[in-house]
């Protein structure tokens, strides 16, 4: 159990404090979703402080007893982080309740725009100032707002019913990234009758932290330190240790509020394919940091709700090496051996299409193969490769050439026969650890700014000397002058902005990755969709009020002229004028008769104009989803137009019905605001992503023709409009 604690303090000069050094690993939570496990963890130093500073650079994940680890990607995390704060508004915490409010307001300022908030406050009762909402766009000012109105009411501090109420609250959010953040400055007691002190909350401090720790939900209260009040250190001390949580004392509020958003804040997240079963699990995970040579290691719980089946993945790590007097033994570890149906392996010499050996395994059914093979099967000198073929049980071949190891029998200088003489030695030289780069993600095309953000994932990257880069036009030729130059190494791990003009139109970012030996990674690619739409007549106006006032000035000039000349016509034709606002009715010519139809139309109602066929009124130009790539290969190609907004998709009871059962009944629609189409994500179970980037749920994002819409995994839309 690792507790972290955070203690302000004053008046001591930074150039005392010794720099600190990362001594462990807290993980705050850890979830799997679709094969992938998702760890949230932050870095401590010896006293159990986050540090903000320190950047991983390559992370592994073991499950269980497996003695080999799964490859993770490392980055600071992305996914919306809920927080709930919970505040003490007990009598004692009358005469700072001002500087509280405060504090916390300053806080929300300071925290990401990935954070939800959730505000409550509780002294015998507990009240909810705020519940979470998905509408991004009003979350720090719902919070402020909320943080507003806290104030001081109630007798008695019910800490541990206010802290369990609040993981209950918790519960109407996704699992994931959720903090109870607690502050108080005394401890669970109040005055009976008889003015005695006694325990305020019906739960026990032991229940809260079982039932945050059962929901997932880490606690992180503060103690707040004034004259007078006694604090019960030791008791929220328990709370944070026993969820994963943060504990903080201090007199300092400013300081305690954000310390501890820092906290939250700095965390990191890794993430591993891996294939576990059915049930709860124990999970390792292994960080290595820049000029760290040992990783930091913590152990970890997390539960999967279904079985999941490793692929067919042989690997070729030498598990065991032996030279004998007359043969080299050695040892491969495979993956998934109950998918095999039988391997064949050789040893082949460099130039040389006969093998030197050759091993047929039927019916493997073991983890680990041993290959003896003769000394007298080598020549000095010589490079050999092991080459391996594995068969599953429907017949499909897996080559596993970008393995290969190379034997290489050496020679010292005594001379003599290659069986003989003893002074010969076997080893076995391993290929250059790998090295590579994937393109993580992408955003959409700043128009105003022209650039986009670009977000790496290296491998190794400290044998990365350089990263290059390139535009491809949709026919997939590389595009002159095109490049991206000066790519950072190491890559920034928050991403970097790439000035770039690009007229309108659809392209491939192509990234590679070179190695010190000048070898270069296999390019990775990504589309990029430009599309600068014209301004709006409302956009222009408002870029040109000068004309709008112009305009206008000319049409009251033009009104009052109108006005005076229709007077001095009716004055020079005998007709009385009557001033503005008077009520009599005019004289009217007998030898004219009004038309009664002309009047009853212009008295009548306005009409609403009936919208075009096949179109909502408030549609104005056609678009259509083309069914691109789908489980069920009959909806491929299938192209729909938008007709009936909201335009809703799902497996069933939707416009556009998808057979994928990864696809919520409701998964997402589409809508059109202001001259735009907008796709909402309806909290769908496996999401929703718009060019490869999430899409937030309840939150509109703007479609432009030709993004590529996926639904869960399976299943993706062209998006297409005049």
């Amino acid at each position: 159990m690792v507790l972290l604690s955070i203690t302000t303090t004053s008046g001591v000069s930074q150039a005392q404090a010794p720099t600190p050094t990362p001594e462990a690993i807290l993980v705050h939570s850890a979830e799997i979703e679709r094969g992938i496990l998702h760890v949230y963890y932050s870095i401590l130093d010896a006293n159990g402080q986050v540090m903000t500073e320190m950047v991983p650079v390559q992370a592994e994940v073991y499950i269980d007893s497996e003695q080999v680890g799964y490859p993770a990607q490392s980055g600071p995390a992305q996914t919306p982080f809920y927080i709930l704060l919970v505040l003490d508004a007990s009598n004692s915490m009358e005469s700072n309740q001002g500087a509280l409010r405060e504090a916390a307001i300053s806080a929300v300022n300071g925290a990401p725009e990935q954070a939800r908030f959730g505000v409550a406050q509780f002294g015998r009762g507990f009240d909810r100032l705020l519940s979470f909402t998905e509408e991004v766009t009003s979350q720090k000012q719902a919070a402020q707002s909320a943080l507003g109105n806290y104030h001081t009411t109630y007798e008695g501090t019910c800490l541990y019913d206010a802290t369990y109420e609040a993981v209950r609250m918790m519960g109407e959010v996704p699992p994931g990234r959720r903090v109870v953040v607690v502050f108080t400055d005394g401890k669970d007691e109040i005055q009976n009758e008889e003015g005695l002190s006694v325990p305020c909350s019906e739960h026990s401090l032991e229940e809260t932290v079982t039932f945050a720790k059962s929901q997932g939900v880490p606690l992180y209260p503060i103690g707040f330190e004034q004259g007078g009040n006694l604090l019960d250190e030791s008791a929220l001390r328990e709370l944070a240790a026993g969820t994963e949580g943060v504990f903080s004392k201090g007199a300092d509020l400013n300081q305690l509020f954000r310390q501890v958003f820092e906290a939250l804040t700095s965390q990191w997240e890794a993430r591993a394919e891996v294939y576990p079963t059915q049930g709860a699990h124990q999970g390792e995970l292994d960080v290595w940091l820049r000029d760290v040579n040992e990783p930091l290691k913590v152990r970890f719980e997390f539960s999967s709700d279904q079985t999941y089946t490793r692929p067919l993945t042989p690997s070729l790590e030498v598990h065991h090496f032996n030279q004998g007097e007359t043969e080299v033994e050695f040892y491969l570890e495979f993956y998934a051996q109950e998918m095999l149906d039988h391997m064949e392996i050789e040893i082949l010499q460099e130039g040389v299409d006969t093998p030197v050996e050759k091993f047929d395994y039927v019916e493997p059914g073991t983890a680990t193969y041993p290959l003896h093979v003769s000394l007298e099967k080598f020549k000095p000198g010589e490079t050999y490769f092991l080459v391996i073929r594995a068969y599953d049980r429907e017949g499909v071949e897996y080559k596993y050439d970008h393995e290969l190891r190379q034997l290489v029998p050496t020679a010292e200088e005594a001379s003599g026969g290659f069986n003989q003489n003893p002074g010969y030695s076997f080893s076995i030289e391993g290929a250059e650890t790998k090295f590579g780069v994937e393109i993580l993600s992408i955003s959409q095309y700043d128009c105003e700014a022209e650039s986009f953000l670009l977000n790496l994932q290296p491998t190794n990257e400290a044998q990365i000397t350089q990263y290059e880069g390139w535009m491809k036009d949709k026919n997939g030729a590389r595009i002159t002058g095109m490049n991206l130059e000066n790519l950072p190494v190491p890559f920034p791990t928050e991403g970097m902005h790439v000035d770039l003009p690009l007229p309108q139109g659809e392209y491939t970012l192509v990234i590679r990755a070179q190695s010190q030996s000048g070898t270069y990674t296999e390019p990775t690619e990504t589309g990029l969709t430009v599309f600068c739409p014209s301004p709006t007549i409302w956009q222009r106006l408002r870029a040109n009020l000068w004309v709008v006032f112009v305009g206008l000035g000319i049409l009251v000039g033009v009104g009052a002229y109108m006005v005076f000349d229709v007077r001095r016509d009716r004055q020079g034709s005998g007709l009385k004028v009557l001033p503005l606002g008077d009520e009599k009715t005019l004289p009217v010519s007998p030898l004219v008769r009004p038309n009664k139809t002309i009047l009853e139309r212009a008295h009548a109602a306005p009409q609403p104009r009936p919208p075009r066929e096949g179109f909502t009124a408030r549609q104005t130009r056609p678009a259509w989803l083309t069914i691109t790539k789908s489980p069920n290969q009959k909806q491929v190609g299938k192209r729909v137009e938008i007709t009936n907004l909201p335009f809703t998709i799902g497996r069933v009871d939707s416009v556009l019905a998808i057979d994928d059962e990864r696809i919520s009944r409701s998964h997402a629609k589409i809508t059109f605001e202001i001259d735009l189409f907008y796709l909402t994500d309806m909290k769908s179970t496996n999401g929703t992503w718009i060019d490869q980037k999430r899409a937030v749920p309840y939150e509109g994002v703007v479609l432009y023709s030709g993004n590529v819409i996926r639904l869960g995994m399976q299943t993706e839309l062209l998006f297409e409009e005049e």
